[in-house]
């Protein structure tokens, strides 16, 4: 069966006996090849060997490797002292290693090709799973074996003054605030803090039930268009319909109550600001996507189409976290929440766009008497809070606090960074109208829902 796979079985061997004979041709392995790239079992016992006995600093040659395959009880396996002494015969004086380990690269990657496509083969046949979810698992397996064999190099700040045109270049982006902004959420002082949301990072946005997570999303998508006739953000909503959602983003717009609009209870005068809401936004590119129970593999695969077919992708929104489905097998709850949280974090980086994904905050926060949420509430899995870049609470204190209490400013609602990777943590207060569920800015909120702008 070897025998028909993709190999070098000869370059695989003058790597080793490069190996055997200089250390500099060891760090030019190590940088880039592993054990499992190797074809011959006895080659990636041989190679185990020499990283080893590299990474702890001893030396390595013939005689280090034959006492380390003997204390392993490999040296019969491989072929004995003999194969292993063989190894350096013929290897050019100087040898360009990087070449050969590049070879061995090639041939591992392609035989890794081969297994990822017959087990495609296989599961397809076997008929028993849906064609969507093989496709996908299929495309992140190949997207993955694509990364890893991109190689990455150091890079000096000369190297990033050239990439970006020159010197004046370089200082007018490092420079210009404009150029540090990110995706402008609509917030004025929530970006002032974040500088939007920035390509490549995860942001969770937290709150208990009630709190206006899914309204805050919609709001910061319907901003984003509403700002970019040409931005493209994709919502995946595991909890809502389409159509509830649309309602909802269009009553918020119009200023009309959104249990009004579900009803279908309106006037006159608030079917003409619905109908004047849904020509405003009809045209724009928000796209969501009400799949319930989707999988990482499923949403990186969309959200790679979407990009490629509309040539920009400005955010992806994921309402909520702890709905979505992982591929792999886990233990428990907290493990497949940790692998969809490491994969939404892998999905920002990937497509370089940021990712706000809504996650639930458990009872722990109502206990106390601050009913403020904390990173410690995060639900299910700490790991949410080392993936994300920025983590997010909202919190509306006239939620828990008596009609007739005056110490509450009513109408208003906490934006709580708890965690910002590049910066200052803090809240921030936005105005909230609860009955047509929407954020704004406190300095232009009037009291009347049609004089907040977008």
């Amino acid at each position: 069966m070897e025998e028909s796979l993709p190999a070098s079985v000869q370059t695989e061997i003058t790597v080793l006996g490069a190996c055997l004979l200089d250390a500099n041709a060891i760090n030019d392995a190590l940088e880039f090849l592993t054990a499992d790239d190797f074809l011959l079992d006895s080659h990636r016992r041989i190679y185990t060997s020499i990283c080893e006995l590299a990474e702890t600093g001893n030396a390595v040659d013939t005689i280090t490797v034959m006492e380390d395959l003997t204390r392993r009880k490999w040296l019969d396996s491989i072929g004995g002292v003999a194969y292993l002494a063989s190894l350096t015969e013929g290897v050019p004086r100087n040898p360009s290693v990087a070449d050969y380990v590049r070879i061995v690269k090639d041939k591992s990657a392609l035989r890794q090709l081969l297994s990822i496509c017959n087990d495609g083969a296989v599961r397809a046949s076997d008929q028993s799973e849906n064609s969507t979810e093989v496709i996908a698992e299929l495309e992140e397996k190949i997207l993955e074996l694509s990364q890893r064999q991109t190689t990455q190099v150091f890079t000096t700040i000369l190297d990033a003054v050239q990439e970006q045109g020159g010197f004046d270049e370089y200082m007018q982006h490092m420079c210009d605030p404009a150029q540090l902004t990110g995706l402008p959420t609509g917030f004025k002082d929530v970006d002032e803090v974040l500088g939007g949301f920035q390509p490549g990072e995860l942001t969770l946005i937290a709150a208990r039930p009630a709190q206006g997570k899914t309204a805050m999303l919609l709001n910061m998508a319907t901003n984003i268009v509403d700002a970019d006739r040409e931005a493209v953000v994709a919502l995946f909503s595991l909890e809502m319909s389409k159509m509830s959602l649309h309602k909802r983003m269009i009553a918020s717009i119009a200023g009309v109550s959104s249990r009004r609009a579900q009803m279908g209870f309106l006037s006159a005068e608030e079917k003409r600001r619905m109908t004047s809401a849904l020509l405003r936004i009809a045209d724009r590119n928000l796209m969501i996507d009400d799949t319930p129970s989707i999988t990482i593999a499923q949403m990186r695969a969309r959200c790679r189409r979407l990009k490629q077919k509309q040539g920009r992708l400005d955010l992806v929104g994921v309402d909520y976290l702890q709905l979505m489905k992982s591929t792999g097998k886990h233990g428990n709850r907290q493990e497949e929440v940790a692998a969809v949280s490491r994969g939404l974090k892998a999905l920002s980086r990937e497509l370089e766009v940021p990712v706000a994904a809504l996650s639930q905050v458990g009872r722990s926060s109502e206990g106390r008497a601050d009913k403020r949420p904390m990173l410690s509430d995060l639900r299910e899995s700490g790991s949410q809070e080392a993936d994300a870049d920025v983590v997010a609470f909202i919190h509306r204190e006239e939620y828990y606090a008596a009609e007739d209490d005056p110490n509450v400013e009513r109408g208003t609602a906490e934006y709580i960074i708890a965690k910002n990777r590049h910066g200052a943590t803090g809240t921030r207060k936005l105005a909230y109208q609860a009955d047509v569920t929407r954020f704004s800015n406190l300095e232009i909120y009037r009291g009347d829902p049609r004089d907040v702008a977008y």
